[in-house]
């Protein structure tokens, strides 16, 4: 039996994102057979603690900026493959990371859904990406005719910071102050959005009506705020499983399709932080666990409506303006979803794996497979073995 291949983890442990992405490598079928693992802090972690005597790395996954300033410089020299999964500028190292761009509209949609008038961007304070982020809102604001700001934020703030924001963020207090309208904060993590979420109420505003607060990571910080925070959702899973494809395909020799991809979101997870108590945005909360919970039993769009008893061309269209997308959509979504994750983490045959994701009719359930994932179920379940 060949010796397993030894892969060093290093991401930062103090929020809860990485260990998602960790979650999606190991999802990998049959991985463990064929890799070994140990996990790294990043920025408490020197070149000397991951390469031992006893133990050299075949190759490293890791969440780096690759800018000169990174304490983390060291990864930048290496020669095992690397694979990064972070958007950087540089482009040093292979990688697989969030689509910022779709990040960006999914925010800029759903604001727009809720009637925001105004957009204010926390974003990282000399983060390496700010000028990027602050762009691309920047120029879609500009498009939509909506009124944009930009205030940079420290990378680290905790509960206790609310009571003193304002003087750790000048402008801030000024800009809700002028404010013309109804104005929606997009903040890059949830962390930073309760902070912001917990300062604005204590100012009082009214959150969502005046001030609608929106995070990323959909992460449990989003689930402790009061009200609990809406949050964009990115593709950890997938991007752990394909960063742990892409950097084994490096190690054993083989090419890279692409050498630096991105994933785009999978949509905003919405709650109150956004949506308030209105009827009809409670009715789509309601419906999209609906879907989740009776996606696998073939749940219809019709079935849904009745379920709510609602106007079907109303919820439709509140459906769609908060979530970007249809109801039809989104259950043809999570359907896919499941169909994958059975594909990748069983061996169960098409004709057992059709009616766990709402088919009754295994060649019906191949028809729509390929339609929405672009492969035969084979051929999916072939390429990321």
């Amino acid at each position: 039996m060949d010796e397993k291949k030894r892969i060093a983890i290093i991401f930062e442990n103090s929020y809860e994102r990485p260990f998602k992405l960790i979650n999606g490598i190991l999802s990998l079928p049959g991985l463990r057979d064929k890799c070994a693992f140990r996990s790294f802090p990043l920025y408490q972690v020197q070149k000397d603690d991951v390469f031992t005597d006893e133990w050299q790395p075949d190759g490293i996954l890791t969440m780096v900026s690759e800018e000169d300033n990174d304490p983390n410089g060291w990864i930048q020299h290496l020669d095992v493959p690397v694979v990064n999964l972070i958007h950087t500028r540089h482009h040093l190292h292979p990688s697989i990371a969030a689509d910022y761009s779709s990040i960006v509209d999914a925010a800029m949609d759903h604001f727009g859904a809720i009637e925001c008038e105004e957009i204010l961007y926390a974003g990282t304070k000399g983060g390496p990406l700010l000028g990027l982020i602050d762009k691309l809102f920047r120029t879609r604001a500009e498009k939509k005719g909506i009124r944009y700001h930009m205030l940079e934020f420290p990378e680290q703030l905790d509960a206790s910071d609310a009571a003193d924001l304002e003087s750790i963020v000048p402008g801030l207090r000024e800009l809700l102050e002028n404010a013309t309208g109804k104005i929606g904060i997009y903040s890059t993590h949830d962390r930073r959005g309760r902070v912001i979420n917990d300062y604005v109420i204590k100012q009082g505003y009214s959150v969502p009506n005046q001030v609608a607060i929106l995070g990323c990571f959909d992460s449990v910080d989003a689930k402790l705020c009061d009200p609990p925070l809406s949050s964009i959702m990115l593709q950890d899973k997938e991007q752990g499983s394909t960063a742990m494809e892409m950097l084994y395909r490096l190690i054993t020799g083989q090419e890279l399709e692409e050498r630096n991809a991105v994933m785009p979101v999978l949509g905003v997870r919405v709650r109150g932080s956004t949506v308030g108590d209105e009827a009809n945005d409670i009715e789509v909360l309601r419906a999209r666990n609906l879907i989740r919970e009776r996606a696998a039993e073939g749940v219809t769009v019709d079935q849904i409506v009745d379920e709510l008893n609602v106007s079907r061309s109303t919820f439709e269209k509140r459906f769609s303006a908060l979530t970007g997308r249809s109801p039809a959509q989104e259950i043809r979504k999570v359907r896919l979803e499941l169909a994958k994750e059975h594909l990748l983490t069983t061996d169960l045959p098409l004709t057992q794996i059709a009616p766990k994701v709402g088919f009754m009719d295994r060649r019906a359930f191949m028809v729509f497979f390929k339609r929405e994932a672009g492969m035969t179920p084979g051929a999916f379940r072939d390429a990321h073995r």
